[in-house]
């Protein structure tokens, strides 16, 4: 196992009681969804554990889909460690 991949394993775990889904879309990237009333403490948590730092922050504007496209879409937020 290469060492991008331990450190994955190891915020999987880390971020294990908070996370909703996880995907590996390449080697060395695990995509973390967690419901924002847990980002704080998952956020906290990895910076207590020593586990990389925070680079960045990406704001997506999802437009509205589907049976209502008149209506609300939504922000997603992108936290880069």
């Amino acid at each position: 196992m290469s060492n991008s991949m331990d450190l994955l394993g190891q915020a999987e775990i880390i971020l294990r009681p908070w996370a909703v889904d996880y995907t590996h879309p390449e080697e060395n990237r695990m995509d973390v969804v967690l419901p924002p009333e847990y980002l704080k403490m998952a956020v906290r948590t990895l910076t207590r554990a020593r586990w990389g730092y925070f680079a960045a922050l990406t704001g997506l504007d999802l437009p509205p889909v589907g049976v209502n496209p008149q209506g609300e879409g939504q922000i997603e937020g992108l936290y880069h460690f």
